[in-house]
């Protein structure tokens, strides 16, 4: 039998309906795209409720880490990931909806929520109570001048807003919690973006 590899487990939505949904970085398919993200839904039980091996969020090429979720308020989840298609030296955030029977609801593989040179990795959520999030991650696209940056983005359905820049300092940000997002109200960030 071959030992499957499946790591870092970060988030469990409980509360959903009756059970959970959880999300985690598999390496499955290692030699054809290294880490993926699958997710799944278990019942009140522990029984899965999705494919038996989980449904995919992401299997594109080369690698997927830091596979972070919230509740989209419809029994779904959205899941936000460091993602390094782009390139290995150079992650990028990407983000999926899953609805409640496990299936995307947006691009195969994920839409890109920030693609900026220079890196952006560990992102964090938290659900608006609209349907959608807001995403924020650890930037380094001002890294000449600025250090690592904190950046948000309001992220709803199909519809991604400008970035905005949190927090700038000319030392490197820790990465950002939820509960760092949850200290900025969402109105605040209205004001901001």
């Amino acid at each position: 039998m071959a030992r499957r590899r499946h790591t870092s487990p970060r988030d469990v939505i409980s509360g959903q309906i009756t059970g959970a949904i959880i999300a985690w970085v598999d390496l499955r398919n290692y030699s054809t795209t290294a880490g993926d993200i699958y997710a799944q839904r278990l019942n009140g039980n522990g029984v899965p409720q999705w494919a038996a091996k989980g449904v995919a969020v992401s299997t594109a090429q080369t690698y997927q880490l830091s596979a972070r979720l919230v509740t989209d308020g419809s029994g779904g989840a959205i899941i936000a990931w460091t993602d390094f298609r782009n390139g290995e030296m150079n992650g990028d955030i990407f983000a999926q909806r899953l609805s409640g029977a496990g299936v995307p609801q947006w691009t195969v593989d994920g839409v890109a929520v920030c693609v900026a040179p220079n890196g952006q990795v560990s992102p964090r959520l938290v659900a608006d109570g609209l349907g959608g999030a807001i995403i924020v991650w650890q930037d380094a696209r001002n890294a000449v001048t600025t250090g690592s940056d904190i950046f948000a983005s309001d992220f709803r359905w199909r519809n991604v807003r400008n970035a905005i820049v949190l927090y700038i300092e000319l030392a490197s940000k820790y990465a950002p919690t939820a509960m760092d997002v949850l200290l900025l109200p969402c109105s605040e960030l209205r004001k901001l973006g």
